[in-house]
């Protein structure tokens, strides 16, 4: 995808690729984890997975780290990904309205089209 993640989660990106920090940050967004300095075998890996675990532990191996919400970024996400204004609000837990107006703000993001509204063998009616 082509959408820059922000800043606090640039490192996390470039560490696991965007889907696993995705998943990550809409699993653990808001919530205070304590990161070991041995990630190998620890509860943060079982739950997250083993990449994330490991890249969480090399930054801030034995603290707690507060994992940001970042909601304009995960609805340009989704919105790449295909969903619906409807289905990126559920997902993300705000209103229709703001992801349209999240949006509108950014650069503009098409969604991506189903293969049976771009069916080259179907005749126009307009």
């Amino acid at each position: 995808m082509n959408i820059r993640p922000p800043a606090q989660i640039d490192w996390l990106v470039g560490a696991v690729g965007e889907q696993a920090a995705l998943s990550f940050i809409e699993c653990a967004g808001g919530r205070r984890l304590w990161v070991p300095a041995k990630w190998v075998g620890s509860e943060l890996a079982a739950t997250y997975g083993e990449d994330v675990a490991r890249a969480l532990a090399e930054r801030y191996g034995g603290n707690a780290v507060d994992i940001p919400v970042l909601r304009p970024w995960r609805i340009r996400m989704f919105r790449m990904m295909g969903l619906s204004c409807s289905d990126i609000a559920a997902r993300v837990g705000v209103d229709r309205c703001t992801v349209v107006r999240t949006l509108a703000r950014g650069p503009r993001i098409e969604r991506p089209r189903k293969s049976w509204q771009t069916d080259p063998g179907q005749m126009r009616l307009f």
